[in-house]
Order: C-alpha cells, then structure tokens, then sequence
C-alpha cells in the first residue's frame, strides 16, 4: 500500500466508523477526491442518525403500545393526538373512536378546569407533579387515576401538545376506602362501648345516691340536685351513642332531661314545641348545654308553685335556621334583689349555668310576667348546628307541637 486516505464518519459528536481510501501506487493530494469523500461520509452519517432516530422510535412506540397504563397525547385545546392500547384497555374507546375527537368525553363536567390549570404551569416551564383524579369510562364506570402530564414542546421550546400518563388505582383506592372503613366501624364500637359503659357507670352512681336519701330524707333535696346533675351527663352519653360522631338534637335532649326530671322529681314537666319553629338543630357542646339545662329546669321545679292539675313546669322549644330558643315557665316570684348579673345574689345551680354558658353562643335572660317565672335560653352558632335533614313533618325528636 502506498497511498492511504480516510475520513471519519460523525454522529452526534462521535465517531462511527471510518471511509478508508487506499492505493497501492503514490498518489499526491486530490482535493476533489477529498471532497467527494466527505461528501460520502456526511450523507453516511445522516443515514445512520435517521435509522438510529428510526430504531429509538420505534423503540419507544413499542413501550408506549404495550404499557398498561393509558398513555395519551393531546392537543392544548384537548384535541386527542395519540391514544394508546392501555388508553383503549383502560377507557373503552378505541384509538378511532377518540382521536382526533375532545379528551374532554373521558374527564367528570367541572373537571377540566383542573386540567387547564396544571396546564398552565406547563407552559409556563413548572413540573406539576402527579395527582389523584376521577375519570369516566365509556361505560359511564368512574376510574380512579393517578394522572402524570408533562409538556411536549418544538425546536423553539414552545409547547404544542401535552403528554399524560394514566394509572388505574381504582383498586387501590377500594382496599384503601375498605380498611378506613373497617377502622372507622372498630372505633364507633369501641366509642360506643366507652358512652355505655359511663352512662352505666353513672346510672351506679345514681342508683347509690338515691339509697343515700332513703336513708337520710333530710339531705333529699340536695342530692335530688346532684342526681339530675348525674342524669343529665347520663342522657347526653346514651344519646351520644345512638348519635355517634354527630351534634345531638336539640329537641331529643331537651325531652330526654325533662322526662328524667320529672321522673325523679315527681313533677310533671310539660314539654312542647313552638309551631313557627322550622328545621330541627343540634348542638356541639353537647354537655355542657345539657347540664345547664337540666340545672334551668330543676331549679323551676325547685321554686315552682305546683298547680292543681301537678304541673309546675312548662318546658316550650323554638328552632329556626339561625338559632334555637329555650322557654322555662314556672309559677313564682324571683327574689327581689334577684339579679342575674350580679353572682352574689344567684345560687349554686345558676352560677353554675352561668359558667357553663360563658362560651360564645348562648344567652340567657330571665324575668317574671304577672305570678310566672320566665328563663330564656338562646342558643346560636357555634353552639348550635343545622341537621343535616329535617325530621319527618319538620319536628323535632321526642316534643310535640
């Protein structure tokens, strides 16, 4: 060999092979056979660089294709570019059906906004990680999804379509919905089990307070005060079972003390429900209320005349949308230095409805009219909550109208 020429052939930067010219006589320079191998080399290299682009897309259209998860290209405006074997699996729609069409038939009205949003940040060069979201099959079955998007953007770095990724967790999202609803049934029993078991406790404790007064009638009257104290907590905890993790209806409490009080008592206790009062509500402070109330009532029977027909007491309840008022009647005279405001001249029981109403949401007034004693509870928000339904006929629980 006695001449010898080459030439490299380049591909993105590296070199791939090379274009040997070899003669066996001496041979000068010839810039023409120079140029026509380059030439050569340059057209070799394109070649090689569209085949290797050819063999990566093909690649890649082979994992798109055989994925299980849905893989789908789109438009901005939503136009369906590209809709893969997992996408048809996943959805129902064939990649006829769909594409060319509006990704919008696969997404819950009200949905899309999202979308456009997470978009935005898109375009805008921010990753947007990925998120849990409902989507609709062709069924009409929703699919949980965990949704990837990302930006498909030209040479220029502007983005002209958007790429998604979508995973089926409808399973996931079932066995996780099934365990929270295993611990959620395990801790109603278990909090159940907790207000039985003081409502009974109490209910002891009651029991052996009324032993006590018939040993020592003398005492009767305060313990008579300590037991509707007991029962009232007692009502709260048996009505917070059959009522787990909600507020407690007013008008269901408020009959339940008055029943107990009249019980223990002897007095009968009429209780009734305004006619102009409209949804039931409930209340979120449950004890510290029914306390309060079972002290109102007590103390009206306490101070009340008794009428002939036995009845000392009217109990009358008035629930609106905004609040709820509780009316206690009892014939008698309040003292005449009485004074609500002025804790030296209340007793035991009202100071200690008084420290119970401190928080935000009640008021409470008190007054005669002619030989009667009137107390005014108001109840309003937080203490109170609307039901979530009203009950049958609009009534409340337990009081007629």
């Amino acid at each position: 060999i006695r001449a010898a020429f080459a030439f490299p052939i380049i591909v993105q930067g590296g070199i791939v092979a090379l274009i040997e010219i070899l003669g066996t006589q001496p041979r000068p320079r010839d810039p023409l056979m120079l140029e026509v191998a380059q030439s050569i080399a340059s057209q070799l290299a394109r070649v090689i660089e569209r085949e290797r682009a050819q063999a990566s897309n093909a690649r890649l259209a082979a994992i798109v294709e055989s994925s299980q998860d849905a893989i789908i290209s789109r438009t901005p405006e939503g136009r369906v570019l590209t809709w893969n074997a997992g996408a048809e699996k996943l959805f129902g729609y064939a990649a006829a059906e769909i594409v060319g069409g509006s990704i919008t038939r696969i997404i819950p009205p009200g949905a899309w906004q999202e979308v456009l949003e997470k978009q935005a940040l898109l375009e805008q060069g921010v990753a947007v990680q990925s998120f849990e979201a409902v989507r609709i099959a062709k069924d009409g079955r929703r699919i949980h999804i965990l949704h990837s998007m990302s930006a498909i953007r030209d040479a220029g770095g502007a983005m002209y379509a958007v790429s998604s990724i979508m995973r089926d967790i409808t399973r996931l999202k079932q066995i996780e919905e099934d365990r929270l609803s295993r611990a959620i049934r395990q801790r109603d029993t278990l909090v159940r089990e907790v207000h039985h078991r003081i409502k009974n406790n109490l209910q002891g404790v009651i029991g052996l307070l009324r032993q006590k007064v018939l040993r020592h009638p003398s005492i009767a009257p305060e313990i008579e005060e300590a037991i509707l104290q007991l029962q009232s907590v007692s009502t709260v905890h048996g009505m917070a079972r059959s009522h787990l993790g909600e507020p407690l209806p007013l008008a269901e409490m408020v009959d339940e003390i008055c029943s107990a009080a009249g019980s223990i008592t002897g007095c009968r206790v009429r209780t009734s429900r305004s006619p102009d009062s409209a949804q039931p509500t409930r209340i979120s402070n449950s004890e510290a209320v029914a306390v309060a109330i079972n002290e109102l009532v007590f103390n009206a029977i306490k101070h009340g005349r008794r009428t002939d027909a036995g009845s000392a007491v009217e109990v009358l309840l008035r629930e609106s949308l905004e609040d709820a008022e509780i009316r206690i009647t009892n014939r008698g005279e309040l003292p005449s230095q009485f004074d609500l405001a002025d804790d030296h001249s209340l007793g035991q029981g009202l100071e200690l409805v008084k420290a119970l109403l401190s928080q935000p949401g009640s008021d409470l007034a008190m007054g005669c009219a002619g030989r009667e004693v009137q107390v005014v509870l108001k109840l309003t928000p937080p203490l109170i909550v609307k039901s979530p339904a009203a009950a049958p006929g609009g009534r409340g629980a337990g009081i007629p109208a």
